[in-house]
Formats: C-alpha cells, sequence, structure tokens
C-alpha cells in the first residue's frame, strides 16, 4: 500500500515518523492490533489469533531497525537473532570458530521484556553519542 503512494504522501508519512522518532512517542492507533482467528492446519476447531498492525507502525518499526542496525553497525558481527536471516544458532559456531582453540569466556542472556522495561531517553542519549 505505501509503495504505491506518491511523493506527497511519501514526504507526509516521513514526517509523520521522523516526529514520531523525535518526539520518541508512537500514535496510539498503530499500537492497536486487529486480532483475527487463523484456523490451525491439523485441527480446524482450534484457532491461532493473528494480529494486524498498521502499516505505518510496520513502516516506522522498520526504519527505527535500519537506523539502530546503522548506529551499531561495527557491532553487527556479534548480534544474534535480532539480524535479517541470523538466529541463536549461529552465537555458538562464532564464538567457537573466533575462540579457535585459545581459552575464553562467554555469557548468553535472555532478557525478558528487555524493550519494555528499557529507559527510552538512555538509549536515545546512547545513540545521539555515536
Amino acid at each position: 500500500m505505501l509503495n504505491n503512494t506518491g511523493p506527497t504522501a511519501r514526504k507526509a508519512i516521513l514526517g509523520l515518523i521522523n516526529h514520531s522518532w523525535s518526539s520518541s512517542r508512537l500514535p496510539s492507533s498503530w499500537k492497536k492490533a486487529a486480532i483475527q482467528p487463523v484456523p490451525k492446519p491439523k485441527d480446524k476447531n482450534t484457532f491461532r489469533p493473528i494480529s494486524l498492525l498498521s502499516c505505518l507502525g510496520k513502516k516506522a518499526e522498520r526504519m527505527v531497525l535500519h537506523r539502530l542496525q546503522w548506529a551499531t553497525e561495527e557491532h553487527q558481527s556479534h548480534f544474534f537473532a535480532c539480524i535479517k536471516g541470523g538466529g541463536t544458532a549461529e552465537c555458538p559456531a562464532t564464538f567457537l570458530t573466533e575462540l579457535r582453540g585459545g581459552r575464553g569466556l562467554a555469557v548468553f542472556l535472555e532478557l525478558e521484556k528487555a524493550f519494555e522495561l528499557a529507559c527510552p531517553e538512555a538509549i536515545l542519549t546512547a545513540l545521539s553519542h555515536k
């Protein structure tokens, strides 16, 4: 849908997303999802909920992801499961390859609700110093 908009609409959308970024606020309509029940393949009597989110909200999330990836470019070889095409299975293999018979220490963390509990001001401050 967004790909079919004209230059005027794209400029307005970009302005809206940039304003959301600079004010550290998302419009509430971007956070609301329409829940659609979809039958499970093996049991047509049970359903899986699918959340349909705003196209603008999803586009804004993608833009934030690209901005964060750009800001952390030098560290991306050590990121796993948050990079397109990546997963946690690559983490031990990469660690063992880089270790190459030497000694080392690895710490693996799974932070539940990390983004919900993170301080947005601290993140923006850290990114602005890049």
